[in-house]
């Protein structure tokens, strides 16, 4: 892109629809390398992934955003809240911890802490 005249910045990349396999976990971690490397990190994976959960589906068809749908569930995959409050904490766009806890009060920590 420099020859163009133009420098490109940073890249993320979101994996969505990832299922809680031990394969999809190995290829997660396969793409973060392959692409941050050879990037010289301008390519990055996110860390937070939209879990495959039918809450996605259900708030498409209900026309509301998933965190609103779905603020808390039980069970090992996060809620659609924590799934987007986690990737708003991830991306580097100058939002206050504040502003994310109004947003629905969600105060966990991104998905690898809950993981462990």
């Amino acid at each position: 892109m420099v020859a163009l005249g133009f420098s490109l910045g940073p890249l993320f990349g979101l994996l969505y629809r990832m299922d809680r396999t031990t394969d999809a976990r190995a290829t997660a971690e396969a793409l973060r390398r392959a692409a941050f490397g050879p990037s010289h990190g301008r390519i990055q994976i996110l860390n937070t992934v939209v879990p495959t959960t039918v809450a996605y589906r259900q708030a498409a068809s209900a026309r509301l955003p998933v965190h609103r749908f779905e603020p808390s569930r039980r069970g090992p995959s996060p809620s659609g809240l924590e799934t987007m409050t986690d990737l708003l904490r991830e991306l580097p766009l100058g939002i206050e911890e504040a502003d994310l806890e109004e947003l629905g009060g969600h105060t966990g920590k991104v998905r690898a802490e809950r993981a462990g």
